[in-house]
């Protein structure tokens, strides 16, 4: 009889922990929002950084680029594919540690990501 009566509290606070949890706004754990995920490639880069964007919609992505002391890198960004893969020539850039910024007014998305820049 204790058995049963520890099996019926354990299923009855479990439904109830279920439910509360589902009423909050945050994604279980473990599960991400795939909406903007941005992948770099070739880090470290000697010459071009790519940048993927999966499921982008962005009204004017801008790109800026800091050094490791914070100050802005001049760059150019070439768009290969509309609002989803776009390059940067790095090949003049110092060797060292950057961060690359994206950043959407409208969409109020923004990201900063690091990636290094070797030797041609």
């Amino acid at each position: 009889m204790k058995i049963a009566k520890a099996v019926i509290l354990f299923i009855f606070f479990s439904f109830c922990a279920i439910n509360s949890y589902g009423q909050t706004e945050q994604p279980f754990i473990g599960l991400k929002n795939m909406k903007n995920r941005v992948q770099l490639f070739s880090s470290p880069t000697s010459s071009i950084l790519s940048i993927k964007i999966d499921d982008a919609n962005f009204d004017n992505l801008q790109f800026k680029v800091y050094n490791i002391v914070g100050n802005e890198v001049d760059i150019s960004v070439e768009t290969v594919k509309k609002n989803n893969y776009y390059r940067i020539p790095t090949s003049k850039f110092a060797s060292g540690y950057y961060f690359l910024v994206l950043k959407d007014e409208k969409t109020r998305f923004q990201e900063a990501l690091k990636f290094s820049k070797t030797r041609d």
